[in-house]
């Protein structure tokens, strides 16, 4: 099953391991560097999952 999923952490090196692998296995993948770049996207459309760094600059 192929699901679109969001990651969201202001670590690029973190964020891009997650995304690379989740990629790897075929899944959809968005990637966000902040909390208000998710907020803005999941406006527009809702993914089956968002993986989700709690400690982060400006919205957490």
């Amino acid at each position: 099953m192929q699901a679109r999923i969001f990651v969201v952490d202001d670590q690029s090196a973190l964020r891009n391991a997650l995304v690379k692998r989740l990629s790897q296995r075929q899944h959809r993948v968005r990637p966000f560097q902040s909390g208000d770049e998710l907020l803005a996207a999941v406006e527009q459309d809702l993914p089956d999952l968002i993986l989700l760094d709690l400690k982060m600059p400006g919205i957490e």
